[in-house]
């Protein structure tokens, strides 16, 4: 995430341009979209798996949830049979990236009316 680092460093200083500023954050999006593919995930996972297999952590697990029926398909614990990869990119990797981008997007889209009404004035 080093690029929302970068992003909010220059948003918290002292002399900002507008202009860099939302080209800033198109930039940020991008790369946050980008992020969202299935390889760049692999290479954090295996990174994880590493660090974990290094220090010896338990490895990441499907968490279980005991108090749901089992559906068709699913295991004992009440979910699918996917690899724990599958549920760690899904639930979690797209679902943060996602909400990282939508806030991005929606914050500098409010600021920017208010940006341009008050250059009007």
């Amino acid at each position: 995430m080093k690029q929302t680092n970068v992003l909010l460093k220059y948003l918290q200083s002292i002399n900002i341009n507008y202009i860099h500023v939302i080209g800033m954050c198109k930039q940020t999006i991008n790369i946050l979209k980008d992020m969202r593919r299935d390889t760049k995930f692999h290479k954090i996972w295996i990174q994880v798996i590493k660090v974990t297999k290094e220090n010896n952590i338990t490895p990441p697990k499907l968490p279980t949830n005991r108090n749901t029926p089992q559906k068709y398909g699913e295991d004992e614990n009440g979910f699918q049979n996917f690899p724990v990869e599958h549920y760690y990119r899904i639930n979690i990797y797209y679902t943060v990236l996602d909400i990282i981008i939508r806030e991005i997007e929606v914050r500098f889209k409010e600021n920017q009316l208010q940006i341009l009404n008050g250059l009007k004035n």
